[in-house]
Protein backbone atom coordinates (compact mmCIF):
# COMPACT_ATOMS: atom_id res chain seq x y z
CA UNK A 1 0.00 0.00 0.00
CA UNK A 2 1.24 3.50 -0.78
CA UNK A 3 2.10 6.20 1.75
CA UNK A 4 0.94 9.80 1.21
CA UNK A 5 2.06 13.10 2.75
CA UNK A 6 -0.53 15.89 2.64
CA UNK A 7 0.92 19.39 3.20
CA UNK A 8 -1.93 21.89 3.54
CA UNK A 9 -2.98 24.43 6.18
CA UNK A 10 -6.72 24.25 5.33
CA UNK A 11 -7.23 21.42 7.80
CA UNK A 12 -10.99 21.68 8.28
CA UNK A 13 -11.73 22.20 4.61
CA UNK A 14 -9.57 20.91 1.77
CA UNK A 15 -7.51 18.53 3.93
CA UNK A 16 -10.56 16.67 5.22
CA UNK A 17 -11.86 16.27 1.68
CA UNK A 18 -8.50 14.89 0.54
CA UNK A 19 -8.30 12.48 3.47
CA UNK A 20 -11.84 11.23 2.86
CA UNK A 21 -10.96 10.74 -0.80
CA UNK A 22 -7.84 8.75 0.05
CA UNK A 23 -9.55 6.63 2.70
CA UNK A 24 -13.00 6.02 1.26
CA UNK A 25 -12.46 5.98 -2.49
CA UNK A 26 -8.83 4.88 -2.70
CA UNK A 27 -8.99 2.55 0.32
CA UNK A 28 -5.87 3.84 2.07
CA UNK A 29 -5.44 3.15 5.75
CA UNK A 30 -5.27 6.29 7.90
CA UNK A 31 -1.85 5.10 9.09
CA UNK A 32 -0.56 5.58 5.54
CA UNK A 33 -1.63 9.23 5.41
CA UNK A 34 0.43 11.91 7.16
CA UNK A 35 -0.74 15.52 7.41
CA UNK A 36 1.26 18.68 8.17
CA UNK A 37 0.41 22.35 7.71
CA UNK A 38 3.71 24.11 6.90
CA UNK A 39 6.88 23.57 4.90
CA UNK A 40 9.21 23.15 7.89
CA UNK A 41 7.05 20.31 9.26
CA UNK A 42 6.91 18.82 5.76
CA UNK A 43 10.72 18.81 5.56
CA UNK A 44 10.87 17.01 8.90
CA UNK A 45 8.40 14.37 7.70
CA UNK A 46 10.39 13.88 4.51
CA UNK A 47 13.47 13.32 6.65
CA UNK A 48 11.75 10.70 8.79
CA UNK A 49 9.81 8.69 6.20
CA UNK A 50 9.53 7.70 2.57
CA UNK A 51 6.40 8.75 0.68
CA UNK A 52 4.97 7.54 -2.59
CA UNK A 53 3.01 10.75 -3.10
CA UNK A 54 3.33 14.33 -1.87
CA UNK A 55 0.11 16.36 -2.11
CA UNK A 56 1.31 19.94 -1.69
CA UNK A 57 -0.74 23.10 -1.24
CA UNK A 58 1.12 25.89 -3.06
CA UNK A 59 -0.20 28.68 -0.78
CA UNK A 60 1.42 27.56 2.45
CA UNK A 61 2.98 28.90 5.69
CA UNK A 62 6.72 28.40 6.00
CA UNK A 63 6.33 27.64 9.72
CA UNK A 64 3.41 27.04 12.06
CA UNK A 65 1.91 30.42 13.02
CA UNK A 66 3.06 32.17 9.86
CA UNK A 67 0.64 33.54 7.31
CA UNK A 68 0.22 31.44 4.14
CA UNK A 69 2.64 32.49 1.41
CA UNK A 70 2.03 32.06 -2.33
CA UNK A 71 5.61 30.79 -2.58
CA UNK A 72 5.38 28.45 0.44
CA UNK A 73 4.82 25.32 -1.62
CA UNK A 74 7.41 26.37 -4.15
CA UNK A 75 9.92 26.86 -1.32
CA UNK A 76 9.54 23.19 -0.37
CA UNK A 77 9.91 22.07 -3.98
CA UNK A 78 13.11 24.11 -4.24
CA UNK A 79 14.46 22.38 -1.12
CA UNK A 80 13.70 19.03 -2.76
CA UNK A 81 15.50 20.09 -5.96
CA UNK A 82 18.48 21.38 -3.99
CA UNK A 83 19.01 18.00 -2.28
CA UNK A 84 18.00 19.38 1.11
CA UNK A 85 15.46 16.58 1.68
CA UNK A 86 16.59 13.17 2.96
CA UNK A 87 13.82 11.11 1.32
CA UNK A 88 12.49 12.22 -2.04
CA UNK A 89 8.74 11.69 -2.57
CA UNK A 90 8.24 9.44 -5.58
CA UNK A 91 5.46 11.59 -7.06
CA UNK A 92 4.38 15.19 -6.42
CA UNK A 93 1.05 16.92 -7.04
CA UNK A 94 0.68 20.62 -6.34
CA UNK A 95 -2.78 21.91 -5.48
CA UNK A 96 -4.20 25.41 -5.06
CA UNK A 97 -7.54 27.12 -5.00
CA UNK A 98 -6.05 30.37 -6.37
CA UNK A 99 -6.11 30.74 -10.14
CA UNK A 100 -3.19 33.18 -10.19
CA UNK A 101 -0.98 30.82 -8.15
CA UNK A 102 -2.02 27.97 -10.44
CA UNK A 103 -1.02 29.97 -13.52
CA UNK A 104 2.29 31.13 -11.99
CA UNK A 105 3.39 27.64 -10.94
CA UNK A 106 2.05 25.49 -13.78
CA UNK A 107 5.13 25.92 -15.97
CA UNK A 108 7.55 25.53 -13.04
CA UNK A 109 6.05 22.19 -12.02
CA UNK A 110 5.70 21.03 -15.61
CA UNK A 111 9.44 21.51 -16.12
CA UNK A 112 9.91 18.65 -13.63
CA UNK A 113 6.93 16.68 -15.00
CA UNK A 114 5.03 17.36 -11.79
CA UNK A 115 1.31 18.02 -11.81
CA UNK A 116 -0.55 21.02 -10.38
CA UNK A 117 -4.30 20.92 -9.84
CA UNK A 118 -6.70 23.83 -9.54
CA UNK A 119 -8.87 23.14 -6.49
CA UNK A 120 -12.51 24.10 -7.02
CA UNK A 121 -14.93 22.89 -4.37
CA UNK A 122 -17.88 23.35 -6.73
CA UNK A 123 -16.70 20.46 -8.95
CA UNK A 124 -15.24 17.00 -8.42
CA UNK A 125 -12.70 17.27 -11.23
CA UNK A 126 -9.79 17.82 -8.82
CA UNK A 127 -10.86 14.76 -6.83
CA UNK A 128 -10.93 12.60 -9.95
CA UNK A 129 -7.42 13.70 -10.93
CA UNK A 130 -5.99 12.82 -7.50
CA UNK A 131 -7.93 9.55 -7.33
CA UNK A 132 -6.72 8.46 -10.77
CA UNK A 133 -3.12 9.13 -9.77
CA UNK A 134 -3.44 7.36 -6.43
CA UNK A 135 -5.07 4.26 -7.94
CA UNK A 136 -2.35 4.08 -10.57
CA UNK A 137 0.34 4.28 -7.86
CA UNK A 138 -1.35 1.51 -5.89
CA UNK A 139 -1.53 -0.77 -8.92
CA UNK A 140 2.03 -0.02 -10.02
CA UNK A 141 3.37 -0.71 -6.54
CA UNK A 142 1.46 -3.99 -6.34
CA UNK A 143 2.93 -4.94 -9.71
CA UNK A 144 6.43 -4.09 -8.47
CA UNK A 145 6.29 -5.60 -4.98
CA UNK A 146 3.63 -8.27 -5.36
CA UNK A 147 1.16 -8.79 -2.55
CA UNK A 148 2.96 -6.70 0.06
CA UNK A 149 0.20 -5.34 2.28
CA UNK A 150 2.13 -2.92 4.44
CA UNK A 151 5.86 -2.43 4.76
CA UNK A 152 7.50 -2.80 8.17
CA UNK A 153 11.06 -2.12 9.23
CA UNK A 154 11.28 -5.10 11.56
CA UNK A 155 9.47 -8.43 11.90
CA UNK A 156 9.57 -10.80 14.88
CA UNK A 157 8.83 -14.52 14.71
CA UNK A 158 8.37 -16.86 17.67
CA UNK A 159 7.54 -20.56 17.92
CA UNK A 160 5.44 -20.37 21.10
CA UNK A 161 2.61 -17.93 21.67
CA UNK A 162 2.14 -18.34 25.43
CA UNK A 163 5.79 -17.97 26.44
CA UNK A 164 7.84 -16.40 23.65
CA UNK A 165 5.35 -14.08 21.93
CA UNK A 166 4.02 -12.95 25.31
CA UNK A 167 7.53 -11.83 26.25
CA UNK A 168 7.77 -9.85 23.01
CA UNK A 169 4.38 -8.23 23.59
CA UNK A 170 5.58 -6.95 26.97
CA UNK A 171 8.09 -4.72 25.20
CA UNK A 172 6.87 -1.07 25.12
CA UNK A 173 6.02 -0.94 21.42
CA UNK A 174 2.33 0.10 21.64
CA UNK A 175 1.14 -3.20 20.20
CA UNK A 176 -2.19 -3.60 18.45
CA UNK A 177 -3.71 -6.39 16.38
CA UNK A 178 -3.12 -6.16 12.63
CA UNK A 179 -5.74 -7.85 10.48
CA UNK A 180 -4.41 -9.43 7.29
CA UNK A 181 -6.97 -10.31 4.62
CA UNK A 182 -6.97 -13.93 3.41
CA UNK A 183 -4.65 -15.03 6.22
CA UNK A 184 -6.99 -16.28 8.97
CA UNK A 185 -4.53 -18.74 10.53
CA UNK A 186 -2.13 -16.15 11.97
CA UNK A 187 -2.68 -13.30 14.42
CA UNK A 188 -0.31 -10.42 13.68
CA UNK A 189 0.59 -7.59 16.04
CA UNK A 190 2.01 -4.26 14.91
CA UNK A 191 3.87 -1.69 16.94
CA UNK A 192 6.35 1.17 16.85
CA UNK A 193 9.64 1.53 18.70
CA UNK A 194 10.76 5.13 19.03
CA UNK A 195 14.54 5.46 19.09
CA UNK A 196 14.82 9.27 19.07
CA UNK A 197 12.95 12.34 17.88
CA UNK A 198 14.12 11.61 14.33
CA UNK A 199 14.21 7.83 14.32
CA UNK A 200 11.63 5.10 14.83
CA UNK A 201 10.95 1.59 13.54
CA UNK A 202 7.67 -0.03 12.62
CA UNK A 203 7.42 -3.62 13.88
CA UNK A 204 5.19 -6.62 13.17
CA UNK A 205 5.19 -9.82 15.24
CA UNK A 206 3.52 -13.23 15.15
CA UNK A 207 3.95 -16.77 16.48
CA UNK A 208 3.92 -19.96 14.43
CA UNK A 209 0.97 -22.37 14.89
CA UNK A 210 3.31 -25.21 15.89
CA UNK A 211 6.89 -25.72 16.96
CA UNK A 212 9.43 -26.83 14.38
CA UNK A 213 11.25 -25.71 11.25
CA UNK A 214 8.33 -26.17 8.87
CA UNK A 215 5.82 -23.98 10.71
CA UNK A 216 8.36 -21.25 11.43
CA UNK A 217 9.62 -21.26 7.83
CA UNK A 218 6.05 -20.91 6.55
CA UNK A 219 5.34 -18.03 8.93
CA UNK A 220 8.61 -16.32 7.95
CA UNK A 221 7.74 -16.64 4.27
CA UNK A 222 4.27 -15.17 4.85
CA UNK A 223 5.71 -12.25 6.80
CA UNK A 224 8.32 -11.54 4.10
CA UNK A 225 5.58 -11.60 1.45
CA UNK A 226 3.06 -9.53 3.40
CA UNK A 227 5.35 -6.94 4.96
CA UNK A 228 8.83 -6.96 3.35
CA UNK A 229 10.75 -6.16 6.58
CA UNK A 230 14.35 -5.04 6.46
CA UNK A 231 15.20 -7.14 9.53
CA UNK A 232 13.56 -10.34 10.75
CA UNK A 233 14.15 -11.59 14.29
CA UNK A 234 13.45 -14.93 15.86
CA UNK A 235 13.52 -14.90 19.66
CA UNK A 236 12.59 -17.47 22.26
CA UNK A 237 13.97 -20.47 24.12
CA UNK A 238 16.50 -23.21 23.35
CA UNK A 239 18.52 -25.99 24.90
CA UNK A 240 22.00 -24.96 25.96
CA UNK A 241 25.19 -26.98 26.31
CA UNK A 242 25.91 -28.14 29.87
CA UNK A 243 29.13 -26.60 31.14
CA UNK A 244 29.25 -24.01 28.35
CA UNK A 245 26.29 -21.78 29.25
CA UNK A 246 23.69 -21.31 31.98
CA UNK A 247 19.94 -20.85 32.37
CA UNK A 248 18.81 -17.61 30.74
CA UNK A 249 22.04 -17.09 28.80
CA UNK A 250 21.34 -15.63 25.35
CA UNK A 251 22.47 -17.66 22.34
CA UNK A 252 23.16 -15.80 19.10
CA UNK A 253 23.13 -17.92 15.96
CA UNK A 254 26.32 -17.25 14.03
CA UNK A 255 25.67 -20.31 11.85
CA UNK A 256 22.85 -22.84 11.87
CA UNK A 257 22.03 -26.12 10.15
CA UNK A 258 19.57 -29.02 10.28
CA UNK A 259 21.39 -31.59 12.38
CA UNK A 260 18.99 -34.36 11.28
CA UNK A 261 19.65 -33.81 7.57
CA UNK A 262 21.98 -36.27 5.88
CA UNK A 263 22.26 -39.89 4.79
CA UNK A 264 21.57 -42.93 6.93
CA UNK A 265 23.47 -45.95 5.63
CA UNK A 266 25.46 -49.02 6.73
CA UNK A 267 29.26 -49.08 6.94
CA UNK A 268 31.08 -52.31 7.83
CA UNK A 269 27.78 -53.84 8.83
CA UNK A 270 26.95 -51.05 11.27
CA UNK A 271 24.45 -48.18 10.99
CA UNK A 272 26.16 -44.96 9.97
CA UNK A 273 24.82 -41.43 9.65
CA UNK A 274 26.57 -39.00 7.29
CA UNK A 275 25.31 -35.48 8.12
CA UNK A 276 24.69 -32.79 5.54
CA UNK A 277 25.81 -29.64 7.31
CA UNK A 278 24.53 -27.05 4.84
CA UNK A 279 24.73 -23.94 6.98
CA UNK A 280 23.11 -20.52 6.93
CA UNK A 281 25.14 -17.69 8.45
CA UNK A 282 24.14 -14.42 10.08
CA UNK A 283 25.08 -11.07 8.54
CA UNK A 284 28.54 -9.97 9.70
CA UNK A 285 27.47 -6.37 10.38
CA UNK A 286 24.82 -7.64 12.80
CA UNK A 287 27.31 -9.93 14.50
CA UNK A 288 29.67 -6.96 14.92
CA UNK A 289 26.95 -4.99 16.72
CA UNK A 290 26.19 -7.98 18.94
CA UNK A 291 29.85 -8.51 19.78
CA UNK A 292 30.05 -4.91 20.94
CA UNK A 293 26.95 -5.36 23.11
CA UNK A 294 28.46 -8.57 24.49
CA UNK A 295 31.45 -6.59 25.74
CA UNK A 296 29.18 -4.43 27.92
CA UNK A 297 28.46 -6.73 30.87
CA UNK A 298 26.47 -4.04 32.64
CA UNK A 299 23.80 -4.42 29.96
CA UNK A 300 23.24 -8.06 30.89
CA UNK A 301 23.40 -7.33 34.61
CA UNK A 302 20.62 -4.78 34.09
CA UNK A 303 18.50 -7.23 32.07
CA UNK A 304 18.73 -9.81 34.86
CA UNK A 305 18.18 -7.31 37.68
CA UNK A 306 15.02 -5.96 36.05
CA UNK A 307 13.35 -9.38 35.83
CA UNK A 308 10.66 -9.69 38.48
CA UNK A 309 10.40 -13.50 38.54
CA UNK A 310 12.61 -16.42 39.49
CA UNK A 311 16.25 -15.92 38.45
CA UNK A 312 19.27 -18.26 38.45
CA UNK A 313 22.34 -17.52 40.56
CA UNK A 314 24.65 -17.37 37.52
CA UNK A 315 25.64 -14.12 35.83
CA UNK A 316 23.71 -13.50 32.60
CA UNK A 317 25.91 -13.89 29.51
CA UNK A 318 25.66 -13.81 25.71
CA UNK A 319 27.18 -16.55 23.53
CA UNK A 320 27.74 -16.25 19.78
CA UNK A 321 28.29 -19.42 17.80
CA UNK A 322 26.77 -22.41 15.96
CA UNK A 323 23.24 -23.47 16.87
CA UNK A 324 21.87 -26.80 15.63
CA UNK A 325 18.24 -27.08 14.57
CA UNK A 326 16.32 -30.37 14.60
CA UNK A 327 12.80 -31.67 14.24
CA UNK A 328 12.43 -33.12 17.74
CA UNK A 329 12.36 -32.08 21.38
CA UNK A 330 15.52 -33.47 22.97
CA UNK A 331 15.57 -34.97 26.47
CA UNK A 332 18.63 -37.12 25.86
CA UNK A 333 22.12 -35.71 26.39
CA UNK A 334 23.64 -38.50 24.27
CA UNK A 335 21.99 -36.89 21.21
CA UNK A 336 23.51 -33.53 22.12
CA UNK A 337 26.90 -35.22 22.42
CA UNK A 338 26.46 -36.78 18.95
CA UNK A 339 25.74 -33.36 17.47
CA UNK A 340 28.84 -31.96 19.17
CA UNK A 341 30.96 -34.56 17.37
CA UNK A 342 30.26 -32.69 14.12
CA UNK A 343 30.43 -29.18 15.63
CA UNK A 344 32.72 -28.87 18.64
CA UNK A 345 31.87 -25.16 19.11
CA UNK A 346 28.13 -25.87 19.45
CA UNK A 347 26.38 -23.46 21.83
CA UNK A 348 22.79 -24.69 21.64
CA UNK A 349 20.13 -26.92 20.08
CA UNK A 350 16.56 -25.97 19.14
CA UNK A 351 13.82 -26.59 16.55
CA UNK A 352 13.24 -23.51 14.36
CA UNK A 353 16.23 -21.28 13.57
CA UNK A 354 17.45 -23.09 10.45
CA UNK A 355 13.97 -22.96 8.89
CA UNK A 356 13.65 -19.24 9.63
CA UNK A 357 17.09 -18.38 8.27
CA UNK A 358 16.58 -20.49 5.16
CA UNK A 359 13.23 -18.77 4.51
CA UNK A 360 14.84 -15.31 4.76
CA UNK A 361 17.53 -16.42 2.34
CA UNK A 362 15.20 -17.77 -0.35
CA UNK A 363 12.10 -15.57 0.03
CA UNK A 364 11.04 -13.15 -2.67
CA UNK A 365 13.06 -9.95 -2.90
CA UNK A 366 13.68 -7.73 -1.06
CA UNK A 367 14.77 -10.32 1.49
CA UNK A 368 15.34 -9.34 5.15
CA UNK A 369 18.42 -9.77 7.31
CA UNK A 370 17.71 -12.71 9.62
CA UNK A 371 18.73 -12.44 13.29
CA UNK A 372 18.07 -15.32 15.70
CA UNK A 373 18.43 -14.92 19.45
CA UNK A 374 17.33 -17.68 21.82
CA UNK A 375 18.00 -18.16 25.51
CA UNK A 376 18.78 -21.29 27.48
CA UNK A 377 15.85 -22.85 29.33
CA UNK A 378 17.24 -26.43 29.64
CA UNK A 379 20.13 -28.60 28.50
CA UNK A 380 18.34 -31.22 26.40
CA UNK A 381 18.65 -33.95 29.03
CA UNK A 382 16.36 -35.98 31.26
CA UNK A 383 16.21 -33.06 33.73
CA UNK A 384 14.46 -30.91 31.12
CA UNK A 385 11.47 -28.94 32.55
CA UNK A 386 9.66 -25.63 32.09
CA UNK A 387 11.07 -23.83 35.14
CA UNK A 388 13.23 -21.37 33.20
CA UNK A 389 11.15 -20.84 30.05
CA UNK A 390 9.70 -17.46 31.04
CA UNK A 391 13.06 -16.10 32.19
CA UNK A 392 14.73 -17.32 28.99
CA UNK A 393 12.01 -15.81 26.78
CA UNK A 394 12.44 -12.54 28.68
CA UNK A 395 16.22 -12.32 28.27
CA UNK A 396 16.16 -13.02 24.52
CA UNK A 397 13.44 -10.43 23.90
CA UNK A 398 15.29 -7.82 25.97
CA UNK A 399 18.50 -8.34 24.02
CA UNK A 400 16.52 -7.93 20.81
CA UNK A 401 15.14 -4.64 22.15
CA UNK A 402 18.69 -3.42 22.83
CA UNK A 403 19.94 -4.50 19.39
CA UNK A 404 17.02 -2.81 17.62
CA UNK A 405 18.18 0.52 19.01
CA UNK A 406 21.54 -0.03 17.28
CA UNK A 407 20.12 -0.83 13.83
CA UNK A 408 20.33 1.48 10.86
Amino acid sequence: MIKVLVVDDDYNGKVQKIVNLLRIKAGLDIGNIDIVQDTISARKKLTESNYDLLLLDMNLPIAIGDKPSPIGGLDLLNKINENQIANYPHHIIGITGYKEIYDENKRILFNHLWLIIHYDETTDEWENLILNKVMYLIKSKESLYGSCLKKFDIAIVTALEDVELEAVKKLPYNWKILKVPNDPTTIYYEGIVKISDNKQFTIVAASAPKMGMTSSAILTTKICTHFQPKYLFMVGIAAGIKGKNNFGDILVSETTWDWGSGKSTVVDGKPFFAPDQTQVTTDESILAKLKYIKSQQQIFDSIKNNYAGKKPDSQLKMHIGPIATGSMVIEDDTIVEQIKVYQRKLIGVEMEIYGVMLATKYCTKPSPIGICLKSVCDFGNILKNDDWQYYAAYTSSKLMDILIKELD
